[in-house]
């Protein structure tokens, strides 16, 4: 069976026997999940040469044990084409018999033979997982697992329609964390949110920090919950109904990729997690320049994206604000919140705290949350 060049607006799965191979002769793009069960096994399609192709997932991909990635040969690594897996948001949140991942890429395959790309997403390897190369904001190794840059990786070229994505063999330096401006939150005890307190960053993620919704079921236990800062003294709740319902990121960076400072535009990002059963749901954007005395008037709204999850929809989501400017003459951390609301309509005007601002936490599926980061002086 061969595939591509197509696009599958659903889910994707290849099930089958280790006689079971499918070749990708051009890019496929599935707008749903791609998963790979049994013994099946996707190989870029040898017409292909030297040239691979891209395999594009907008949701979570699964790679099984036994499944197999292949690329257009396995006798001349250095004149091979690969396949180019691409996950363009941030993550996924995906499950396979009950084993839950917060992540873009859940490998279990010992022979996934190819490239894997996620800019800011995460990627897990399990146990005895191989891959031939990735690139991910998150990389979550389990013992015996690897990462194998094929000897010579060649001049790789995936195109479509003329556009051309190219990985050249050679060295590759790994970051240090000195070098590296894009930060990760840690969580602050003094402020109880996850900060990036160092000044010079452009970018800054909560990382796994916020996974959750308070405690409302033991796999996904938020910690520190509710990891919002007092606003006129009041620290907004989590509501405490359902299950499933959370935030589980959130990030802010600037547009330009230059350090965070007053005039900056920077836009948020927030990774979240919906079931269909929900009849709306409202992300609401709000920005601060203060984290000290913080008063309701100081809570800036930066729009909202509503969000109704179809039949079947069940997983991970993402959201991202409109540019905004950060301002002068505040702290010099400052913080964002993401409201998610999900009951009783979307209040208006837009609140950072739902409808119940000053009111404690209710049977609802709500959560908000903070993230403070550094502007410098």
């Amino acid at each position: 069976m061969t595939i591509g060049p197509k696009k599958y607006d659903c889910n994707l799965e290849i099930a089958g026997l280790a006689n079971v191979v499918v070749k990708v002769a051009g890019p496929v793009h599935v707008t749903g999940t791609f998963r790979m069960t049994g013994s099946a096994t996707l190989q870029a399609d040898p017409s292909l040469g030297t040239n691979g192709t891209m395999f594009i997932v907008d949701r979570w991909t699964y790679l099984s044990q036994n499944s197999k990635v292949m690329p257009t040969t396995t006798n001349d690594p250095a004149n091979t084409g690969y396949l180019l897996f691409i996950q363009p948001a941030p993550y996924m949140y995906g499950s396979n018999n009950g084993s839950f991942c917060n992540c873009t890429f859940d490998i279990y395959s010992q022979d996934a033979r190819a490239i894997f790309y996620t800019k800011y997403g995460s990627i897990r390897l399990s146990a005895y997982a191989h891959v031939t190369a990735l690139t991910a904001g998150t990389i979550n190794f389990s013992p015996g697992s690897s990462i194998i840059f094929d000897s010579g990786l060649p001049l790789e070229t995936f195109t479509s329609g003329g556009l051309a994505w190219q990985f050249t063999k050679g060295s590759y330096h790994a970051v240090t964390p000195a070098e590296d401006k894009n930060l990760l939150a840690v969580y602050d005890e003094t402020l109880q949110v996850p900060a990036c307190a160092t000044a010079g960053g452009i970018s800054c993620d909560s990382g796994t920090l916020l996974n959750g919704r308070d405690n409302v079921t033991p796999e996904m236990v938020e910690q520190h919950a509710s990891n919002t800062l007092p606003i006129a003294g009041f620290r907004c709740p989590d509501d405490i109904g359902g299950s499933s319902y959370r935030i589980d990121k959130l990030r802010v960076e600037t547009v330009d990729g230059q350090p965070f400072a007053p005039g900056k535009s920077v836009i948020i990002k927030v990774d979240f997690y919906l079931v269909d059963t929900a009849q709306e749901a409202y992300i609401d954007f709000f920005y601060s320049k203060k984290t000290n005395n913080v008063q309701g008037a100081d809570m800036q709204n930066k729009g909202s994206v509503g969000y109704a999850p179809y039949d079947g929809d069940i997983g991970g989501f993402t959201a991202t604000s409109a540019p905004f400017t950060l301002n002068s003459g505040g702290d010099a951390k400052h913080f964002v919140r993401v409201n998610m609301h999900v009951t009783g309509g979307h209040p208006n005007p837009h609140s950072y705290c739902s409808q119940r601002d000053g009111g404690p936490a209710t049977s609802g599926f709500d959560e908000r949350d903070d993230l403070v980061f550094n502007v410098g002086s």
